[in-house]
């Protein structure tokens, strides 16, 4: 796709900060299997003042649209001109994605629809041609037609927007730093950004390095675009991972305000008496949301709108926290401060944020209840999106962070394990040179503390399971581990995360490292290092590890690949412990007795027939 050429381009294209919109904004139901019983849902969009359209000139219309539905290849969309002429919007794609967020654009080289995945949040070519509308007159009622290909799944439109330029879309997004080891602002203002006091760069909440702006309380960011008057509503909207909050803690996270030190017209969002906020003043009246009481050390989104019919709202992880009557936006007249990160913009000395942010969006209109969810959802989601995950040595050492946030089912095989219901999380990982593999997920601290984990091979069209597990430890530790032992060097795996239920909202650990090759590993390690007794064993077993008496130790007992079964903790290993593997099935397993600094491994033989 082309995003950075068309921002480019917008230095060159002076109708562009003029460009016409209309919207209609609502909640509309799309009647459930309208399309095979000749029931539609039609919405009228009047046009004035714009006349010819002309795709020379780039005055064909673009259109963005937003749709709750939970299987988005059910859609039929068509946009139909006042005269009567009609282009397929879509038909059919998505597969089983949920939700719609999209710009449809006539610009040439833009990546079909067709090859997009749900909910998209990005600019795609629609099936039909736009250019069809050229030379007609724009002004008039257009329509905007639904339909729906099938039963049981429905869904809602939340917004409709028609803009009369076929880059204008750009201008809705005045701001935008997804900070990709960098700080550009990917919006239509376009221009750099000012780090004051030598701010630096830190992982996001995926661990990814170099993808957040990382402040201190004492660093900030101002922006050197274009900004912006929000007459017609705005959207303010950004994840933080605060620092060091306080009840007494007041700290901007994106501000702007109509001149240095005054407050009589300023935009908020940020914390405020430990608190999520939002503030509004316009000519000394001032409009105040609050949400939940921050927590340090946690990735959140916030995010907080206003509309042009005067309401403002203020959300958190996708969610509507709080709401009130706003008459109007701020009145930052004609020199405005800069839009400023992580400071107050009328007062940059103060009220600096410390922690984290990352993925910064200002929109010069009010973000609807499903664009916003979909803002928060993570990016890898789905399978095609998947983050890679490093294999790194041959013990756990997180390296990524999974949030489940806003998931959703997401299209590919039905897990076999851990009641699967969507909620995923996807990752990928290169098979290392022995073969060997395993992954395991584990405890951030925040309230999923139980997932399922299956692995793939295949590609994301067409993925074959390879294992599910629910629970390392069935009863005491319910985060999820595998481990293979035959996988095919150099090749790709998908690691595909879920809250147990999807009844848990919160974060993960993950990490991917070769498993050592324990058979033979006795040897290694000292032969004489575990005495069992009688091995081979029809179930009761004693063993004996003087290296580790006395010592807070772990027993575990395996099978051949590295999979752990049972597992005892000794808060002082005794000199002879018992197992009853009574019931268990005859073959080879590897007992393994650890502490922090060693561990040694016998392999022990059962057989019902002893």
């Amino acid at each position: 796709m082309k995003k950075k050429s068309l921002i480019a381009a917008m230095s060159v294209l002076p109708s562009l900060l003029v460009a016409q919109s209309f919207r209609w904004i609502g909640s509309s139901t799309i009647p459930d299997d309208g399309c095979n019983n000749g029931v539609e849902l039609t919405l009228d969009i009047p046009v004035t003042n714009v006349g010819v359209m002309n795709a020379a000139e780039e005055l064909l219309p673009s259109i963005y649209l937003v749709i709750d539905h939970s299987y988005v290849s059910d859609l039929v969309v068509k946009l139909r001109s006042p005269q009567g002429t009609e282009v397929m919007l879509t038909n059919g794609n998505g597969g089983s994605g949920v939700n719609v967020q999209v710009w449809l654009v006539p610009w040439a080289g833009t990546m079909p629809i067709a090859g997009g995945t749900p909910p998209y949040m990005d600019y795609f070519a629609p099936d039909g041609d736009l250019g069809l509308f050229d030379g007609q007159v724009a002004d008039g009622t257009w329509q905007v037609v639904f339909c729906d290909d099938a039963s049981v799944d429905v869904g809602t439109v939340e917004q409709v927007t028609l803009k009369f330029n076929s880059s204008a879309f750009l201008v809705d997004m005045t701001h935008y730093f997804p900070v990709e080891g960098n700080t550009n602002n990917e919006g239509a203002n376009g221009g750099v950004i000012s780090g004051i006091g030598n701010p630096t760069l830190g992982p996001d909440r995926h661990l990814r390095p170099n993808q957040a702006m990382d402040l201190d309380g004492s660093t900030y960011y101002i922006s050197n675009g274009t900004d912006f008057a929000p007459d017609d509503g705005l959207t303010l909207a950004a994840w933080i991972k605060p620092e060091n909050v306080s009840a007494s803690t007041d700290a901007k996270v994106i501000s702007m305000s109509a001149g240095p030190m005054n407050i009589n017209n300023i935009m908020n969002l940020g914390i405020y008496n430990g608190q999520v906020d939002f503030e509004l003043v316009r000519n000394g009246g001032q409009v105040r949301l609050t949400g939940p009481t921050v927590v340090s050390g946690e990735w959140i989104h916030i995010a907080g709108i206003w509309t042009d019919n005067d309401n403002a709202a203020l959300y958190v992880n996708g969610e509507q926290v709080d709401m009130a009557l706003a008459n109007s936006s701020p009145n930052f007249g004609g020199n405005p401060t800069p839009l400023t990160i992580g400071a107050a913009a009328w007062d940059p000395a103060n009220l600096r944020f410390n922690g984290a942010i990352d993925e910064v969006r200002v929109y010069s209109y009010a973000m609807g209840a499903t664009a916003l969810r979909n803002a928060v959802i993570a990016h890898n989601n789905w399978c095609g999106q998947a983050y890679q995950l490093d294999v790194v040595g041959d013990s756990c050492t997180e390296l990524r962070r999974g949030y489940n946030v806003q998931a959703y089912d997401a299209a590919g095989p039905t897990p076999s394990c851990a009641s699967h219901s969507g909620g995923d999380s996807w990752f990928k990982i290169t098979v290392p040179a022995s073969g060997r593999l395993t992954v395991e997920t584990s405890t951030t601290g925040s309230p999923l503390v139980d997932t399922g984990l299956e692995l793939y091979t295949g590609d994301c069209g067409n993925l074959s399971a390879i294992e599910c597990n629910d629970d390392q430890v069935p009863g005491s530790n319910y985060f999820s581990k595998i481990t293979q032992v035959d996988l095919t060097p150099g090749s790709d795996v998908y690691a595909r995360v879920w809250s147990y239920g999807n009844n848990t909202i919160g974060s993960f650990g993950i990490c991917a490292y070769e498993h050592p090759s324990l058979v033979g590993m006795d040897e290694a390690t000292g032969r004489d290092a575990i005495v069992l007794y009688p091995n081979p064993t029809a179930g009761l077993v004693t063993l004996r590890c003087e290296q580790l008496v006395g010592e807070q130790a772990s027993i575990q007992v395996m099978d051949l690949s590295g999979r752990i079964l049972h597992v005892e903790e000794k808060n002082a290993l005794p000199a002879v412990s018992t197992l009853d593997l009574s019931g268990w099935t005859d073959g080879s397993y590897l007992v393994r007795i650890a502490n922090h600094d060693e561990a040694h491994i016998a392999r022990l033989v059962l057989t019902s027939g002893r």
